[in-house]
């Protein structure tokens, strides 16, 4: 689940330039196992903004704690490619692929490709993920003060989680059990999918002032199934090293949101001084379709004698 915390408050909203979606922490009663979008990957995005602190007065909806703007690459007027391929511990492999430019003679139309490959395993048994990322967007001068930029991003990972870790005993003592122990079933499965197509148009006046506008849509989904260990209720008996099996889960989680962001910003002089307005508004609206399906399963298993 995505999460954002600053200042001991959970930020509910991040945006994406300037534009609000929902990490779905802000629903009741959502937990992680609800929620139907993970972490974004960051290869897409240029840079990303923090601001510590009520955020109302400069970003029109924020939290106490503060606000999150991930700023997404943008096509350049100049041609330029970077790739890069990483490889790490435990076969974690990944690589990426960033390719922009102008797409006609003037540079007017310009395009942008940005592709990411993950395959990672990791020092648990079964325990692996599959990322793929695919974002594309173009940017068109409208006129020389007038820019409009559209794209969209896609984003799907899957693979097998362990949901619950290594418990404790009910003594509170370590069981001492390796660290590449999985108390699950080999055919858990996770699964992400994110599709998110978005349209923006910035225009300068000859006056300093600004106006931009946004919309952003973003249809996503999880789909999970998993058995594991019954860890926190009726522990691991140090002795024996029997607990139960905490039933057959499935969730299949989808939603919608829209998000909308109007602003306007200038200087201007009153009273024998310089200023600066910022006036804007924003929309924002959310569908989370949640689907929980158990099938009992307390079982007796031995965590020393894992099958």
């Amino acid at each position: 689940q995505v999460k954002y915390e600053s200042r001991a408050f959970v930020m509910d909203n991040i945006k994406e330039d300037g534009v609000n979606f929902s990490s779905q922490n802000s629903v009741s009663n959502m937990g992680a196992v609800q929620s139907s979008s993970e972490s974004p990957d960051l290869a897409i995005y240029d840079r990303v903004e923090i601001l510590r602190g009520a955020s109302g007065l400069s970003q029109g909806n924020g939290e106490p704690g503060g606000t999150v703007n991930l700023v997404r690459k943008q096509p350049t007027h100049n041609f330029q490619a970077s790739g890069s391929v990483g490889a790490g511990s435990w076969d974690n492999y990944r690589s990426e692929l960033d390719v922009s430019g102008p797409l006609n003679d003037d540079a007017s139309l310009r395009g942008r490709l940005v592709g990411v490959y993950q395959d990672r395993q990791s020092f648990k048994d079964y325990e692996h993920s599959e990322r793929k990322v695919l974002f594309g967007t173009l940017a068109y001068d409208l006129t020389p003060s007038t820019t409009v930029t559209g794209g969209i991003n896609w984003q799907k990972t899957r693979g097998v989680p362990d949901v619950y870790g290594i418990p404790f005993a009910t003594n509170k003592s370590s069981l001492n059990l390796p660290r590449s122990t999985y108390l699950g079933a080999s055919w858990n499965r996770i699964e992400f999918e994110k599709i998110n197509p978005f349209v923006e148009l910035e225009h300068h006046f000859d006056n300093d002032w600004t106006l931009k506008t946004a919309l952003n849509y973003i249809h996503s989904r999880a789909a999970s199934s998993y058995i594991g260990i019954m860890n926190g209720t009726s522990g691991v008996n140090p002795a024996t090293g029997t607990s139960s099996l905490n039933n057959n889960l499935r969730y299949d989680n989808k939603a919608e949101q829209w998000g909308y962001n109007l602003s306007l910003n200038g200087p201007f002089e009153l009273l024998g001084r310089n200023h600066e307005l910022v006036v804007g508004g924003d929309y924002q609206k959310e569908n989370f379709d949640n689907n929980h399906i158990r099938i009992n399963n307390t079982s007796s298993v031995n965590i020393f004698n894992w099958q």
